[in-house]
């Protein structure tokens, strides 16, 4: 296996690009810690928060 360097924290980036190079290395397509379901549950209730708060951004 290739030793890939991954600096220490800059963006927080880093941790979610170990933890997909993890899974897809272990042949599973989505992450343990955070499954599709549950990753589009907060986004949809990020979603909510956001009309309810009348948060617009210029891409909505």
């Amino acid at each position: 296996m290739e030793t890939l360097y991954v600096p220490r924290q800059i963006t927080g980036y880093e941790y979610q690009f170990l933890a997909c190079r993890r899974d897809l290395l272990a042949g599973r397509t989505e992450p343990q810690e955070m499954p599709l379901d549950e990753t589009l549950y907060v986004m949809q209730l990020m979603d909510r928060l956001r009309r309810q708060w009348g948060v617009h951004y210029p891409m909505d």
